[in-house]
């Protein structure tokens, strides 16, 4: 087990408060800490004693914490049997393995980092160029797609002109596996780009909430590369119209959240059972939780990792701000009071600083449908704003629709809003966000580093993140925010909101 050293515990420091402007009714105390990457900070912690219950899991150094009070849960690395130490530090978060980790597995160490942006790019061509199986992880928004996408392509061309194989129906030289249907549209995306580039190659998407019936007409022509969700593939793979004999390289986009799926060890060891024995791996994410990393080795002792220098870390560019929407200590504390709360910090940020793209994470399509309304009924008030759900209660059409609309929209005189659950998070690639808004405070520190990440993006990408939490919450978050490098200094609401 992988333990973070504990330092000692520092002085505890009296937070400022400051009063947001009476919005919809009532006024909010607001704690504000800011972080910026980028800048010198002056240090400011605040050490509280959380009443949690925990119950340790299967991953090394990981629990679950229960609020006692709530019933909350969150799941957390490192820290030792103290409830306060829960949320783990940078050593433990941005953990790289060593050979020495797994002494029965031959795979080499993690490649050193590198502040270079083609870096990912450059140290995942030779090797899967070679055939090897290779973890590849870093952060968001750092090219995982085209590290992947670029030598597969090459290879392909390659074996052609040297008449080792080609496109054929119903079995693709390339399957690339990815949690949601947004996600394997996305890369579809990046494949047809590069054919229409003048690199001659055929691609298609198979995914559950579209007629069957027209994919599998497609499947019957020439097919290099297929882009699939767990279950069509499965479905395809057992109902016989897909083979995998000529199946050269399977990838695993976003292979943690695949594996977070219960009933994907089935497709993936389907997956494996239906390939030949010399099929290449590639395993993409933007974080390696530990019991996923040894799951991998496991099976793939030969396999390589290149970690690029972003790994669990969020982007240099990000400017991280924490608003303790927990109400006046004397007040009644409720879940529709925290909604409240939470509600009147978000229209506060966009009535006073509106932006043309944001993101609003909710952890419930319930509460999606309440954020949504209640920024429809502040539109009415004669802001441009337009309001875009993007959640599993709507339709997969209209998802995507929404996706390509957020995404592609260039419109400076209307405030876009993506209201979401999770599904945003998960490898989508979102250019220009200027703020991500995590209305509820995420269970698991890596969808933490994930939601923040679609902001800030690429090399010299800026947004901003703010980080709405209550009660026990905020020490959480506070602690997830000192690992990444900086101290909190407290700013005057408007200064930082501008």
């Amino acid at each position: 087990m992988l333990s973070a050293p504990r330092a000692p515990a520092p002085a505890v420091a009296a937070p400022a408060r400051f009063k947001f402007p009476n919005v919809c009714g009532n006024p909010v105390n607001l704690l504000l800490l800011h972080r910026n990457v980028g800048s010198s900070c002056k240090r400011v912690v605040v050490s509280t004693k959380a009443a949690y219950s925990r119950m340790p899991m299967d991953t090394p150094g990981a629990y679950q914490l229960i609020d006692k009070e709530s019933g909350d849960k969150f799941i957390v690395w490192g820290g030792t049997e103290d409830d306060d130490s829960s949320i783990p530090s940078k050593e433990v978060l941005s953990w790289k393995p060593l050979a020495s980790t797994s002494p029965d597995n031959n795979h080499p160490p993690p490649t050193q980092s590198s502040s270079n942006e083609d870096y990912l790019q450059a140290m995942t061509f030779g090797p899967i160029i070679a055939g090897k199986s290779c973890i590849i992880s870093d952060q968001s928004g750092s090219g995982k797609t085209l590290a992947y996408l670029l030598p597969l392509i090459q290879c392909l061309r390659q074996e052609e002109l040297q008449g080792l194989s080609k496109p054929s129906s119903q079995s693709p030289r390339v399957v690339v596996l990815a949690p949601t249907a947004e996600l394997a549209s996305q890369v579809l995306s990046t494949c047809r780009s590069f054919s229409k580039s003048g690199v001659p190659f055929h691609s298609m998407v198979v995914t559950g909430g579209f007629r069957q019936r027209t994919q599998l007409e497609n499947l019957r022509q020439e097919l290099d590369i297929l882009i699939a969700t767990p279950g069509r593939f499965m479905f395809l793979i057992k109902e016989g119209y897909l083979q995998l004999t000529n199946l050269k390289c399977a990838v695993l986009d976003e292979v943690d959240i695949l594996f977070s799926d219960e009933d994907f060890e089935t497709a993936f060891q389907c997956l494996i059972d239906s390939s030949p024995i010399t099929t290449q791996y590639l395993f993409v994410t933007a974080t390696l939780p530990m019991d996923i990393y040894n799951k991998l080795v496991e099976s793939f002792p030969d396999c390589e990792l290149v970690s690029g220098p972003g790994m669990h870390r969020t982007s240099p560019g990000l400017e991280e701000f924490l608003v303790d929407c927990s109400g006046d200590e004397t007040a009644e504390k409720s879940p529709d009071t925290a909604f409240i709360n939470k509600k009147n910090a978000l229209l506060h940020l966009v009535e006073d600083s509106p932006v043309p793209k944001t993101i609003v994470f909710c952890n419930k399509i319930d509460c999606c449908r309440k954020v949504e309304n209640a920024l429809k009924r502040f539109d009415r008030k004669g802001f441009s704003i337009k309001i875009l759900p993007f959640h599993a209660a709507l339709d997969q059409g209209r998802r995507l629709a929404n996706m390509e609309e957020f995404r592609r929209s260039k419109m400076e005189n209307v405030c876009l809003f993506l209201v979401c659950t999770d599904r945003a998070s998960r490898g989508i690639d979102f250019e220009g966000v200027d703020h991500v808004v995590l209305f509820d405070y995420p269970r698991d520190p890596s969808e933490y580093v994930r939601r923040v990440g679609r902001t800030a993006r690429g090399a010299g990408g800026k947004g901003k993140a703010f980080i709405f939490a209550v009660g026990k919450q905020v020490s959480l978050a506070r602690r997830i925010m000192e690992r990444n490098k900086k101290g909190h200094p407290v700013h005057d609401v408007p200064s930082i909101l501008t």
